[in-house]
């Protein structure tokens, strides 16, 4: 198993602060972050809940399928449904790329 390293929380502790903050602030509920660097997995950490919302006993059945109990904290290991944003993340990566290769002019 790989392991993040030891010492995450000072190395990356600008970037954990951001989402930290982002969270706090609801520009978005919750982010998962996993940082390599040479095939080495260096940071691993989750930030905030499923939703803004608190759960409370009894909540609908949906909330309960997400965590026994009503528990929405995101963990690392917690799926996020990337959608629309993969197109984003692709485009981008294949444009620079290509501008690196001198086949795309911007």
């Amino acid at each position: 198993m790989v392991r993040a390293s030891e010492n995450q929380n000072e190395v990356f502790s600008s970037a954990f602060s951001i989402l930290d903050l982002a969270t706090t602030e609801h520009a978005f509920p919750a982010a998962s972050l996993a940082v390599t660097y040479r095939d080495q997995l260096v940071a691993l950490k989750a930030f905030g809940h499923f939703t803004y919302e608190q759960t409370q006993p009894g909540a609908p059945s949906f909330s309960r399928t997400l965590r026994k109990g009503g528990d929405f904290v995101v963990t690392p290991s917690t799926p996020f449904d990337l959608a629309s944003v993969s197109k984003a993340i692709a485009t981008t990566a294949m444009a620079m790329l290509l501008y690196e290769r001198g086949v795309l002019d911007l």
